[in-house]
């Protein structure tokens, strides 16, 4: 699952906070990866665009 493969890229650092956010769905970009409820899940922090 992708959730997972950004899971796996934030604790490893391969991504910073900001960067994850780009592979959020949203209105901007439809085609990201994980919702917004799993950002949360991952990084601990709520999303905010």
């Amino acid at each position: 699952m992708k959730v997972e493969f950004w899971d796996l890229a934030y604790k490893r650092n391969w991504v910073t906070k900001e960067e994850l956010k780009f592979a959020v769905i949203t209105e901007e970009n439809p085609y990201g990866e994980i919702t917004p409820a799993e950002y949360e899940v991952i990084t601990g922090d709520s999303f905010i665009a």
